[in-house]
């Protein structure tokens, strides 16, 4: 899976998830046609049953996340 994703420079991140789905990928397309098209080149990899996309609008937070050993200060 990880050297096809590498293989898709729309990805810009990935991760296995838990609940319904086995991973969540974050993409970046310039534009609906784009996006479709690279849906479409995930729905060909042949461990692929199924996909959900989420636009996402705007960004409410976004902030910086310290890397801790243990319990935060």
């Amino acid at each position: 899976m990880r050297r096809d994703l590498d293989a898709m420079p729309e990805v810009v991140s990935a991760s296995t998830v838990s609940g319904g789905a086995d991973a969540m990928l974050r993409v970046v397309a310039s534009d609906a046609s784009h996006l479709e098209r690279v849906v479409s080149r995930l729905r060909d990899l042949t461990y692929v049953q199924q996909t959900n996309t989420v636009l996402l609008l705007s960004n409410l937070l976004s902030r910086p996340t310290p890397l801790t050993t243990g319990h935060p200060h």
